[in-house]
């Protein structure tokens, strides 16, 4: 085993004081647990790609440690000389931990975003010899690499799922989940399939796919209604967009109209292929975000019987005009630092990202916040149904083709059935009207309006989804 150079020892000494006082020991002087794996891992990264390396670094530190009981700390430190000598310190709570870690898709996922941006790794397993707790310090690796302090805390879900009444294992007879991966070109796909209580792959099912709003996952409110229509019979597919989530593909987080379509596309290839599906009964249903790119796939893709969306969000015409047309002023503004910033990705420079921050809102920051999709949405996806996975962040470069999108514009080509779902209280209604006018050819057409919801209502509150599942499913049951 190699030896550390004197001027990197001091500074791997900190590191594991670090993270001792802050995760190991609850009692001053409290021994080691034996049974702890620890391990160093130093790494030199490609400079070119660093900013893409941290990345993709801090989202599999951040599922580990919030998915896996036996992860049990993570600190990643560089070396203010050069930043692409990057030192990582990790504890298991076993060797069998660490062995169950690197086959998890999370870890596979990193290895395989990074593996062209590593230049050399060097593992070195240590015991941890002496610990100094001052006290009031408070222990919590979610806190730290999440940026949250008052997240709630969800039960262990073995399949990462945060919504309420989610699967927590599959039982013979019952509604069972499958992870699953495809490929789109060469990007991992990772997505959930739901399969009916009984499920009979010899028999034939109607399917469902669903498409997860902007910066959200499969995990959260896709999830939830895949599993509710897998409840009443159905076959349903959500998966995490190409560049987002447990899916592969770099840069991290960019978010182009085209991709997302591609995206629904290819749950349609895969669901079609699926043993039980019945490829003359493929239904789709778009939430918030991925309402506006199913309107825009069902255009196209005739594979799509009926056609339904869930509080639609226009992505294109908000990241131009801004959230009810506030930053009409600043278009071209935005637009020129969208350029720019493409210009010096293509030039091998730093990535830049909208909402990129990781300081956490305070509760009146958030109060603050001007539209009730913003501040109910911040709640939902960064407090109670917080997923590691889950980032409202995407490339600056990305407004180039989003501003120039439409989901509403072609809606005479829509010809199948469909069905819109809003909240009446909700601040996004007017991008779910302005769609629902265009639809002159579809064959039926029909809004319900859930009285009382807002916008993220939709996602979770169950009276509210209740309600809009029973109408899915009496509309596809009548279309499909």
């Amino acid at each position: 085993m190699k030896l550390f150079k004197k001027a990197h020892f001091k500074w791997v000494a900190a590191i594991i004081g670090l993270c001792t006082q802050t995760f190991l020991f609850a009692q001053k002087g409290m021994p080691e647990d034996k049974n702890q794996m620890v391990r160093l891992a130093k790494i030199k990264v490609d400079p070119v790609q660093l900013a893409n390396y941290n990345t993709a670094l801090t989202e599999q530190m951040t599922s580990a440690v919030s998915l896996e009981p036996g992860v049990l700390t993570y600190y990643a430190v560089a070396d203010k000389s050069d930043p692409s000598s990057i030192t990582i310190l990790e504890i298991y709570a076993d060797t069998n931990a660490y062995k169950s870690h690197i086959t998890t898709p999370h870890f596979k996922k990193y290895k395989e975003t990074v593996k062209d941006m590593v230049k050399s790794l060097e593992l070195i397993d240590v015991a941890l010899i002496a610990s100094a707790v001052k006290p009031g310090i408070v222990s919590g690796s979610s806190t730290i690499l999440n940026g949250q302090t008052d997240q709630k805390a969800h039960p262990a879900n073995p399949f990462s799922l945060v919504y309420e009444g989610a699967i927590t294992e599959n039982v013979k007879g019952k509604v069972n989940i499958h992870p699953v991966t495809y490929k789109i070109k060469d990007i991992a796909i990772a997505a959930n399939v739901y399969t009916p209580a009984n499920f009979d792959e010899t028999k034939k099912y109607p399917a469902i796919v669903v498409a997860h709003p902007n910066g959200g996952v499969k995990e959260q409110v896709a999830g939830l209604y895949a599993q509710h229509l897998a409840e009443m019979g159905y076959i349903a597919i959500t998966a995490d967009a190409a560049y987002q989530g447990g899916s592969g593909g770099t840069p991290r987080y960019v978010d182009k109209p085209a991709n997302r379509i591609e995206d629904i596309y290819a749950m349609g290839d895969f669901i079609a292929q699926y043993k039980g599906v019945d490829t003359a009964k493929v239904g789709l249903l778009g939430i918030c975000g991925g309402g506006g790119y199913s309107l825009k796939a069902a255009q196209a893709d005739k594979r799509f019987k009926a056609v339904a969306t869930l509080s639609m969000f226009n992505s294109g015409v908000v990241r131009r005009n801004g959230f009810m047309n506030s930053q009409v002023s600043t278009i071209q503004e935005r637009l020129d630092n969208a350029s720019k910033a493409r210009a010096q990705e293509a030039a091998g420079g730093e990535i830049q990202y909208v909402n990129g921050s990781t300081t956490p809102l305070t509760d009146e920051q958030i109060a603050k916040l001007p539209f009730d999709l913003y501040r109910e949405g911040y709640i939902y996806y960064n407090k109670t149904h917080a997923h590691p996975n889950s980032s409202g962040k995407y490339t600056m470069s990305s407004l180039l083709d989003l501003m120039t999108f439409d989901a509403s514009t072609n809606m005479d080509l829509i010809n199948q059935p469909l069905l819109m779902i809003a909240g009446s209280k909700a601040d996004t209604y007017y991008m779910t009207d302005e769609a629902f006018g265009k639809a002159t050819k579809a064959k039926s057409k029909e809004m319900f309006l859930i009285n009382g919801a807002t916008h993220i209502e939709t996602y979770w509150k169950p009276e509210y989804v209740a309600q809009a599942v029973a109408k899915l499913v009496n509309f596809y049951q009548i279309n499909l």
